[in-house]
């Protein structure tokens, strides 16, 4: 899901509303997407929800006015460099039953390695 601008993504009374959904997408890459609202609806809104996946990068997006800006649920994954503005929730990881979940924050992370020649 590469370089998509979505925007007034409403959900209605008691409904959702996802800007990007990733739905069993193992391995899927998730970076450049701009997703907003002018103001929040009467539900719940999710900038990007992921669910039941594994091994997704979620990278460089820009998420605002969402009630919720990137949940993974039931999945793993890294994110990054990703903008949150005026979400209630900026991130989110929820486990499912006996699912594994692992979503690693990569922002301030150095690796570095040592070489023994």
């Amino acid at each position: 899901m590469l370089n998509n601008d979505v925007y007034e993504t409403k959900e209605k009374s008691g409904g959702n509303a996802q800007g990007i959904y990733i739905y069993i997408g193992d391995g899927s890459v998730v970076t450049n997407n701009r997703v907003g609202n002018q103001a929040f609806g009467t539900g719940n809104s999710f900038g990007i929800y992921i669910e039941d996946s594994s091994n997704l990068i979620v990278k460089s997006n820009i998420i605002s006015r969402m009630e919720w800006g990137i949940l993974f649920e039931g999945s793993t994954g890294l994110y990054g460099d990703n903008l949150v503005s005026g979400c209630t929730t900026p991130f989110t990881a929820v486990r499912l039953q006996d699912q594994p979940i692992t979503a690693i924050d990569c922002r301030l992370r150095i690796f570095i390695y040592k070489w023994d020649w």
